[in-house]
């Protein structure tokens, strides 16, 4: 396969150029054939990026299996051969909105931006994170007190001036512009706080190295920055164009250090999950999903749907047994069903149920309308809306670049959720995507839940004593309960 990337030629390098390069140099470790395709007849040397990745050029006229091409450029999609597919790096430049229906996918940087780009278009859109490289320049240094970064970018200058005219005697103020990634990280780790005044964004380079270079975060998500700036979490987040709000983060923070060195201890580890080895296995799902092999790929869990019965039976029982005291459910879906087993329970006390599953031999134990043969790595819509919905490790056998698909199928069923995944080491048939509770907890924040500590608890508590639930274990260890942050919840019996 023979993946040209498109890009723009800009006399100022930008940021962007910069994630195009990586990706290619990424799928050449692969072993995929990627190439970087200047729109001009020209090629250029990425002096700016420290390191410098490995890459190869093609032209326009040049043949490829896949092509491309950025949100900026997608006028050329009109007059290239091969499958098609539109990287919007930020949704707010999406133009000629009409041309994306001649796209089979869309990349986007952040979960929040996809979210975004599904808004505008009805083309499948996949997440491939950008990266800061481990030998990269960012880095903590001698902060000094009360100097204040701000990079000229989109929209920066009117609220810049804004900004300096109420707290030019209060902040050191430096902006900063076309340097490179060296001058750039020295200043980084001389300031003590980053203003950002951009917007719209769809993966804010310049706050994730701030952050890891142990600047105290102030300012505009752009939508995108929402993927990683969390309001006091780890950063000081203002509305879009809210200069006021900006100013008041800033003299908070300078007068609470305790809480802006916790948002920077919290900001600098955030900032580290964004590493090149998270976006190579989002790069490995966009090639899998290049090459459609249909739900023919899931044949392999035939031979499980049967020892699923076997083994797994009683804990169905107990499982739903707890979830039907807790929750008093009238509907429920179950994601990943298998067999469907863990619906039985809720059958047999009346509930409307759903389960869905790639796998072609899975549904057996439900009727054909209890059933939904469906890859739940694309977008799913249940024909309901259930009480509860259940999703026991599924998780893990998907790649990570279909992880947030995986979990915005969950939020579309229900406003309650009952949740499984395989951690980090535990054994398992096809378990490629083992994560920690709390990489699956920050998709879910994205979608509007929150992980509800007090009801996990209170499931878990009742899991003991349940002999199928304690021979399995993973339920004890993987369980959790996600709610929507909304009124209205279904009520559930918390005593």
């Amino acid at each position: 396969m023979r993946i040209g990337y498109v890009t723009t030629c800009p006399e100022v390098p930008v940021g962007g150029v910069s994630v195009i390069f990586w990706h290619v140099a990424l799928l050449r470790e692969m072993g995929i054939e990627a190439f970087v395709v200047p729109d001009k007849a020209s090629t250029y040397d990425p002096w700016w990026m420290v390191p410098k990745p490995k890459v190869k050029f093609a032209s326009l006229e040049d043949e490829m299996d896949v092509w491309v091409v950025p949100e900026v450029r997608i006028d050329l999609v009109r007059g290239l051969k091969g499958t098609k597919v539109a990287f919007v790096q930020n949704h707010g430049l999406m133009r000629n909105l009409e041309l994306y229906k001649d796209v089979s996918l869309v990349l986007s940087v952040s979960e929040p931006s996809a979210r975004e780009i599904e808004k505008k278009v009805d083309v499948p859109v996949l997440v491939v994170n950008p990266f800061i490289h481990p030998s990269s320049p960012f880095r903590p240094g001698k902060k000094e007190e009360g100097k204040v970064l701000v990079l000229s970018r989109k929209k920066t200058s009117m609220f810049y001036d804004r900004v300096l005219s109420l707290l030019k005697d209060e902040f050191k103020f430096v902006l900063a512009s076309c340097m490179t990634q060296k001058e750039l990280s020295e200043l980084y780790s001389s300031s003590e706080y980053y203003l950002h005044l951009s917007f719209p964004e769809g993966w804010p380079a310049p706050v994730a190295e701030a952050m890891k270079s142990g600047c105290c975060v102030v300012g505009f998500s752009g939508t995108g920055g929402l993927e990683f700036m969390k309001h006091l979490e780890t950063a000081y987040v203002a509305p879009d164009g809210d200069v006021e709000e900006c100013v008041r983060g800033l003299r908070m923070l300078r007068e609470n250090p305790d809480l802006r060195r916790k948002m920077v201890e919290r900001a600098m580890e955030v900032a580290g999950v964004y590493t090149p080895e998270r976006t190579k296995n989002q790069l490995a799902a966009f090639v899998e999903r290049l090459s459609p092999k249909g739900l023919g790929r899931f044949d392999r869990y035939i031979p499980l749907m049967e020892k699923i019965v076997k083994l797994e039976s009683r804990q169905a029982e107990e499982i739903g047994e707890i979830i039907l005291r807790m929750f008093r459910p009238k509907s429920v879906i179950d994601l990943g069903c298998g067999p469907g087993i863990y619906l039985l329970p809720f059958k047999r006390a009346g509930c409307r149920v759903l389960g869905v599953d790639a796998c072609p031999e899975a549904g057996k134990m439900l009727k054909k309308s209890e059933f939904v043969l469906a890859d739940l790595t694309r977008p799913f819509d249940p024909p309901f809306k259930a009480d509860v919905c259940i999703c026991f490790e599924v998780g893990e056998h998907i790649d990570e670049g279909y992880s947030a698909v995986l979990v915005e199928n969950c939020t579309r069923c229900a406003d309650t959720i009952v949740w499984s995944a395989a951690r980090p080491g535990q054994a398992g048939f096809d378990h490629k995507n083992c994560q920690w509770l709390d990489f699956w907890w920050r998709l879910f924040e994205i979608y509007g839940f929150t992980y509800d500590r007090d009801l996990t608890k209170k499931m878990k508590d009742m899991m003991f004593g349940k002999p199928g639930i304690e021979e399995r274990k993973w339920l004890i260890w993987n369980g959790a309960i996600f709610r929507r942050q909304d009124e209205g919840l279904l009520r559930c019996d918390r005593g």
